[in-house]
Formats: C-alpha cells, sequence, structure tokens
C-alpha cells in the first residue's frame, strides 16, 4: 500500500495523475458528467446574455415582452405641423424664394414651378399622423424627410429640437427648422427659456436667429399645464430690430439696396389649448391674429421709389378626437388661414405696384386610427381643401385675379410597426384636385385642376424608441405624361426620426 500511495504522489507531482488508480469506473463516469453538464449550462448562460446585449443593442432597449407590440400611446394624431408651418410663415419673413418683399403673398401657396403633383408628393413624403403625434410629445429629437418631385429635386424638411434643465424650474430651449421646397428656403434657428413652478404654471421666452438681423422675432408668453389641460398665450413682437437696424444703424446702401420701415409695428397674438375633458375625448385649439402692420420699402438712394405695404394675417387650428376603443381612435379637424396685404406705390414708384392681394385655405377633414393587432396599424385620413385667392389690380384692367381651386387629399396607410425590428408600410393616396374658376391666373408649371391617384411602398428599420429609418417607393395609377417612358414608377422618399 506505501508503494502505490508513492507511485502516486510521484505522478502527481508529474503533472500525469491517474484516477484510475484511486477510484473506481463508476465514480469516475458521474464526475465526467457533471463536468459537462455545469459547461453546457455556462455556455447557454453566456449565449442568453450576449443575446439579450445584442437586442438590446439593435432594439434600444425595449424589453422582451414589448418588442412585437405596437405603442398605443402614440394612437393619435395632431394638428401641430400644420401650426408649425403656417405661423412659420409668419415668423420666418425672409424664407420666400423671392426674398422678404415677394408679391406672391405670405401664403406662398402658387409657384412657376410647382406642378399638378406637387402637393401629393407632400403626403407621400412627409410622416404619418401618429409619428408626427409622437414628434411633438417627445422632448429631444431630430427628424428628415425628403421626396422626389421631379428628375432633379428634391422636396425635404426637417427639424433638430433640444431641451436642457438649468436648475430651479428653468429649462433652455433650442429648434433649428429646415425646409428646401419650390416656393421657400427655410433654415432658422430658435432659442427659448422657460420657468415652471409647481402649480403648473409657467412663462417663457423665445426668439429667432436669422442671419438677416431685422428679420430677427422675440415671443413671450405665459400658461398653465395640469394634468388633464395644457393653455398658453403669448405677444411676438415680429422683425423686432427692424427700425433699429435700418434707421438707427444706417445700413450702407452697397449692403441693402432697399430699406424697410414700419410705420405700425406688427405684433401678433398667439394661444394654444389641449384639454381632455374625459378620458375618451382629447380636443386642440391653435390660433394666432396679427393687428394690421404697415410698412415702407424703399431705395436707399431713391427713397421716392418703392412703395407701401399693409398687411393682415390670421390662422385657426381645431381638432376633435375620440377613443372608440383602446385600439381605435377617430377625429375631426378644421384648419383655416387668411392673409391680406396691400400695396401701394410712392410718389416715383412703380405704378403696377398697386394692388390688393387676399389669399385663404381651408381645410377640413377626419381620421381613423386602428391597432389590428400587436404588431399593425392603420392609419385613415380625407380632407377637403378650398383655396381661393383675389388679386385686385388697382393700376389698370388686365391685372386681376379671381382663382380658386378644391381638392380632396387622402390617404389609406396599413403599417407593420413592431416597437422594434423590420418597419413596412403600404398606402392608397389621392389628389383630387378641381380649377372652379381663374384657370391660368395664378404661376405654375402646367395644369392643377387634374386627379392623381398612387400607390406607395416603404420598408425600413425601428431601433426601440429611439430611431427609425424608411424608404418608399410608390406607383403611379393614373396617367402621368413624366413617367411615360417608365409607366408605374411615380418618385421615391425617405425620412428618418431620432429621439434621445
Amino acid at each position: 500500500m506505501q508503494g502505490h500511495c508513492r507511485d502516486a504522489l510521484v505522478a502527481s507531482r508529474h503533472g500525469s495523475w491517474s484516477t484510475s488508480a484511486t477510484h473506481p469506473p463508476s465514480s469516475v463516469a458521474r464526475r465526467g458528467g457533471a463536468t459537462r453538464r455545469l459547461a453546457v449550462s455556462l455556455y447557454r448562460s453566456l449565449f442568453a446574455r450576449l443575446r439579450t446585449s445584442l437586442l438590446t443593442l439593435v432594439l434600444g432597449a425595449v424589453p422582451g415582452s414589448a418588442v412585437s407590440q405596437t405603442d398605443p400611446s402614440t394612437l393619435h394624431a395632431t394638428n401641430a405641423d400644420w401650426v408649425e408651418h403656417t405661423w412659420l410663415l409668419l415668423l420666418d419673413g425672409g424664407a420666400p424664394a423671392d426674398g422678404r418683399l415677394t408679391d406672391r403673398g405670405v401664403l406662398l401657396r402658387f409657384h412657376p414651378n410647382i406642378d399638378e403633383e406637387y402637393w401629393i408628393d407632400f403626403v407621400s413624403s412627409q410622416p404619418g399622423l401618429t409619428e408626427q403625434y409622437e414628434w411633438w410629445n417627445r422632448k429631444n429629437g431630430a427628424r428628415y424627410w425628403g421626396g422626389s418631385v421631379n428628375h432633379l429635386r428634391l422636396v425635404a424638411g426637417g427639424d433638430f429640437k433640444a431641451r436642457a434643465p438649468l436648475g430651479r424650474g428653468w429649462t433652455a430651449q433650442a429648434k433649428f427648422t429646415y425646409a428646401d421646397y419650390e416656393e421657400l428656403t427655410r433654415a432658422l434657428v430658435r432659442i427659448g427659456f422657460e420657468k415652471r413652478w409647481r402649480s403648473g404654471a409657467f412663462t417663457f421666452l423665445h426668439g429667432t436667429l436669422p442671419a438677416v438681423k431685422p428679420e430677427m422675432d422675440l415671443e413671450l408668453g405665459v400658461g398653465i399645464s395640469r394634468k388633464a389641460i395644457a393653455a398658453s398665450v403669448s405677444l411676438t413682437a415680429l422683425d423686432v430690430f427692424n427700425d433699429v437696424i435700418f434707421e438707427g444703424l444706417d445700413v450702407f446702401e452697397g449692403f441693402a439696396d432697399t430699406a424697410v420701415a414700419y410705420r405700425q409695428f406688427p405684433w401678433a397674438v398667439r394661444s394654444r389649448v389641449r384639454w381632455s375633458p374625459v378620458s375618451r375625448i382629447r380636443l386642440e385649439a391653435d390660433a394666432a391674429v396679427v393687428v394690421s402692420s404697415s410698412l415702407t420699402a424703399f431705395r436707399q438712394l431713391a427713397p421716392d421709389t418703392g412703395f407701401t405695404q399693409e398687411k393682415e394675417f390670421a390662422f385657426v387650428g381645431l381638432l376633435g378626437e375620440y377613443a372608440v376603443s383602446p385600439r381605435v381612435r377617430t377625429g375631426a379637424f378644421l384648419q383655416w388661414v387668411r392673409a391680406e396685404t396691400d400695396r401701394a406705390p410712392l410718389l416715383q414708384g412703380d405704378p403696377l405696384v398697386d394692388y390688393l392681394l387676399t389669399e385663404r385655405t381651408t381645410r377640413a377633414g377626419a381620421y381613423v386610427l386602428v391597432d389590428l393587432g400587436d404588431r399593425w396599424r392603420s392609419e385613415t385620413w380625407l380632407v377637403r381643401e378650398l383655396r381661393p385667392e383675389t388679386r385686385i389690380d388697382r393700376s389698370g384692367p388686365g391685372g386681376d385675379v379671381d382663382y380658386e381651386d378644391r381638392s380632396w387629399l387622402g390617404s389609406t396607410t396599413v403599417e407593420y410597426r413592431p416597437r422594434g425590428g423590420f418597419r413596412a408600410h403600404a398606402a392608397f393616396e389621392m389628389d383630387v384636385r378641381e380649377v372652379i374658376r381663374g384657370s391660368g391666373q395664378v404661376p405654375t408649371r402646367g395644369q392643377l385642376g387634374v386627379h392623381n391617384f398612387r400607390l406607395r411602398f416603404d420598408v425600413g428599420w425601428q431601433f426601440g424608441r429611439r430611431f427609425l429609418l424608411l424608404g418608399g417607393y410608390r406607383l403611379d395609377l393614373d396617367t402621368d405624361p413624366q413617367i411615360a417612358n417608365r409607366p408605374g414608377f411615380d418618385g421615391a422618399h425617405g425620412r428618418f426620426t431620432m429621439y434621445w
């Protein structure tokens, strides 16, 4: 026995331990099986952790039980995109393609490069109803959309917004709005500060930062935010530094051939209400009005040449939404905007610049939003749009405009949209437009009174609630002369949205 132990000890020191010499065969088998089971268990645990980490990275940290479901909190629509666009027509006076003193009015609905498919291209390219609602209910984010309008150009838009807490109820805000349309180009930076109290009351100061100093604006407002209601009212000084720049600093005529001086300063009053009187009903109301403003635009080297201008502007947006069930919501909305521009020549001004231009757009519509299952959603909306425009030319006969077109715009979209992973959309879209009167009296490229129908298909990827990337393709369902050599193809588009 002693010799056997010595042999085993020597073998162990040389790294060649013989288990068969000290344990029976059955004990060796049991230990080997336990070792293999431990290795398999460790492998499975490491694989599960690796898989969870990859899902967290790809799906944006969405809990596994919710990955395959749509997000019911976004099953809403809003007027906010339309309100923002309409408000910026007033706030960003330098955006029109013809500049701040354009003679195409305030609403900028007509341009020589706009063709008969221009407005349905917006329908195809811009985010859907529930995507718009989510954007306006997130604090920090960036988005971009772009769509083909001809073989050369895209119509494109984008936004960036961020908020930073400063302490003691103060918050700093920054916004950047980008737009590249046929009728305007916008790259507007805005900055703001907000103070909130525990009672829900708040006050804010917002300002625009365009490159042209006389076009800067300042907005001061107050409001209240509670669980069921949020409301605010503000007063905006438009072109707040205009007279300081042109009259106080005496701008060199080499920098600005034309100067602008206000005779009656433009002030805008704006209000906003969001209210849920009961759990199933949600209401929105937005309005703004400009107290009549008056200015004189003249050549600095010839002050008697130029014109006087008076301008009025107002808009109203209303929306009501009803939750039929947690998976079905329906609503109706009204959007109305009116602008009036009255110009008259100075003593040695151009006599043709003597007109009264009145623009008005009225849109009334309804929508239905349905979560069809854990991964499917449908959006259907229909809008009746009326766009009259009149121009009374006081310089002589032949220059008057009395135009109106009316249209039915609509879309039905079915979306495969889990909270993370592959996304796909299919939609039917239409713009049935008729010119009621004044055909050819407004500047456009081609005839506007046509009927447009198309199918739209989008595919992309949803990275949880952090990032969405989509690209799409359109199929023409009407006779489009621009695509006679490629029947069916009606352009492409894409967009992304990012939150943090």
